[in-house]
């Protein structure tokens, strides 16, 4: 395949996603990596960029996903004709297994890789560590895959069904449908973050401070889900901004 340039350094192998344990139907959505691409002016044979999931991650932990996110989008041309637009949003598995985008000069895109989900099987075995592999320190080729330096491997945990269930009890949002403001009732929990999530996934804001009012007046309307962390484990509610 054909290279692009990547206009930030990257090392020719590094690792993004340390250990993690999962636990089962317990939420889960982490940035893996950022990137930034532009295409060079010098670079006159590329025909387009590439990030492709490795075949031993397709059969990874049930009810996780992989995704490539694009955050936003500079086009010298009309924007409208541009062939990624910010918000769009691909799913890497067994049977879309790669991103692929023409390398057009003067199209420049933001974009994030993504690891998000909840795991439905118990006990169910994963790599602990992922590499992303790039073919050389400027080269638009990136392969996702469990690491090849540590080969140790994890497991999904049971969840604790009762607390969570009453964790879940504990925190209330209103009101939903919301226009403006929602208020977080947190049942006597240490809240310490919120994050605001949209359909797809994609974490949109993160809350650290003003922790029982969250001001919605600027989402587009549409359905959303806010997950509280709390000392008494993660909630995710879903909210419809009207």
């Amino acid at each position: 395949m054909k290279k692009c340039i990547l206009f930030l350094l990257l090392l020719t192998s590094f690792q993004f996603l340390t250990a993690q344990q999962y636990t089962q139907n317990q939420p889960f959505d982490t940035t893996l990596y950022s990137g930034y691409y532009i295409l060079n002016g010098g670079c006159t044979q590329t025909n387009d960029t590439h990030i492709e999931l490795d075949t031993s991650l397709y059969n990874y932990v049930s009810g996780m996903t992989f995704m490539v996110i694009i955050d936003s989008v500079s086009f010298a041309g009309p924007i409208g004709m541009s062939p990624v637009q910010a918000g769009d949003t691909f799913i890497l598995d067994s049977i879309t297994p790669a991103y692929s985008m023409p390398a057009i000069s003067g199209l420049e895109y933001w974009f994030r890789i993504k690891l998000t989900g909840t795991p439905s099987i118990v006990n169910q075995n994963y790599p602990c560590k992922i590499d992303v592999e790039q073919c050389t320190c400027f080269c638009l080729e990136m392969l996702i895959k469990a690491s090849s330096l540590d080969s140790s491997t994890c497991f999904v945990s049971i969840s604790n069904n009762i607390n969570q269930h009453n964790t879940s009890k504990k925190v209330n949002i209103y009101p939903n449908p919301a226009l403006k403001e929602l208020t977080i009732d947190n049942g006597q929990l240490n809240i310490k973050n919120i994050e605001i999530l949209d359909i797809t996934g994609k974490t949109i804001k993160i809350i650290t401070t003003d922790l029982y009012k969250v001001n919605v007046a600027n989402l587009p309307a549409g359905i959303y889900f806010i997950k509280v962390v709390t000392d008494g484990g993660t909630i995710t509610k879903k909210f419809i901004k009207q």
